[in-house]
């Protein structure tokens, strides 16, 4: 085992080490304060202290003790740590539904995303928090894989009520899914002959499921069938680079679809 090895394990297995050295962040503590600020006896204190002053991440004299810079790197670095494996298990839970075709940015990035899952009490979950983006109204514009009758039937309430433009590339599937559904079909119609919305289709396979707008980025995820299973949204820079240029790629080579291609 890697000698850090034991000094990482000495941090993880006790959170009133952790804990005593975020104290000592804030200046000289007397021991008494400390009992009580941790939580723990003198006796446990005075052990935990002195195997901090063995590894020089504090100093003690008399019953006073002081983090040295080397606890504070330390203490840094391991929280630093903690919230990276706190985001990674957040993600962890999602990733089997990422498209085998990665995003063009690393998963990092998606630390500070808000995820929402499907859950026996609420299955659409992930779906209804994906068309509630279009309540700030603006601009939006998506490159999907897969349509579902909620999402069309919000945006075309919100085009409607003149509340959004929206830019959507999608593939063939899509499109014949749109066209085949009567009620799906009038409202892209409808749409299209707002001139608030545009769409094209892609020729080849999309395996994404995003919506963009000026404030977020949606990356839906689904089962092998194209059913929700999870939201991720995001406005970290890389992810609505990654998204802005996939979109403009797709949108180029994509054919624009008339209104004659749905039913009045």
């Amino acid at each position: 085992m890697n000698p850090s090895d034991d000094d990482i394990a000495f941090l993880a297995n006790s959170e009133n080490r952790v804990d005593l050295l975020r104290c000592l962040t804030g200046g000289r503590h007397a021991r008494d304060g400390l009992i009580t600020k941790v939580g723990v006896s003198r006796v446990t204190l005075g052990r935990i202290l002195d195997e901090l002053a063995q590894r020089h991440w504090i100093t003690q004299e008399g019953q006073v003790a002081t983090i040295t810079p080397l606890g504070e790197w330390v203490l840094d670095e391991y929280e630093s740590f903690s919230e990276m494996m706190t985001a990674e298990r957040r993600l962890r839970e999602v990733f089997q539904w990422f498209p085998d075709e990665e995003y063009g940015f690393h998963i990092s990035h998606l630390a500070d995303a808000k995820i929402t899952t499907v859950s026996p009490a609420n299955a659409s979950a992930p779906l209804s928090r994906h068309v509630r983006q279009f309540d700030t109204g603006g601009t939006f514009w998506s490159f999907s894989f897969a349509i579902t009758r909620l999402f069309l039937e919000s945006c075309w309430r919100h085009v409607k009520n003149e509340e959004i433009t929206f830019d959507w590339v999608f593939t063939e599937q899509v499109l014949d899914v749109l066209k085949s559904d009567p009620e799906l079909s009038r409202q892209s119609r409808e749409m299209l002959n707002s001139g608030r919305v545009e769409y094209r289709h892609f020729a080849g396979s999309i395996p994404y499921i995003v919506l963009g707008s000026a404030e977020m980025v949606n990356l839906r995820l689904a089962d092998d069938d194209g059913s929700p299973t999870a939201l991720v949204e995001s406005d970290a820079d890389a992810v609505r680079e990654w998204a802005e240029s996939t979109f403009d790629s797709y949108w180029a080579d994509a054919t624009p679809v008339e209104t004659d291609a749905f039913i009045g």
